[in-house]
């Protein structure tokens, strides 16, 4: 089991979630590689593979802050999304900084 950190979100104008900026870590603030970006689809794929996806977001002073996990969620048509596993006040995806 891996263990990603999510820290910047792709959406579009429709309000619709379309990639991450993720690194694999070995903690919340021990990155093993640069952020760089990926599909929803990647995102899902890892979950299903038993993956840990993990929201940081900054804090005081630049400190890093966990946001909750990312799950997985059916949507209404059929296909899939992730969503918080936590809805803490200002710490969901969507606002997370966009790239």
């Amino acid at each position: 089991m891996a263990l990603y950190i999510v820290a910047k979100a792709r959406i579009n104008n429709k309000d619709e979630i379309e990639g991450f900026m993720w690194a694999l870590a070995n903690g919340s603030n021990n990155f093993l590689e640069e952020l760089h970006e990926v599909t929803i689809e990647e995102v899902i794929k890892a979950i299903d593979r038993g993956d840990v996806v993990e929201m940081v977001f900054e804090a005081d002073h630049r400190r890093l802050v966990s946001g909750g996990e990312l799950l997985k969620a059916e949507l209404p048509g059929g296909g899939e999304t992730v969503i918080e596993e936590r809805g803490y006040p200002e710490r969901k995806i969507r606002d997370l900084p966009r790239f």
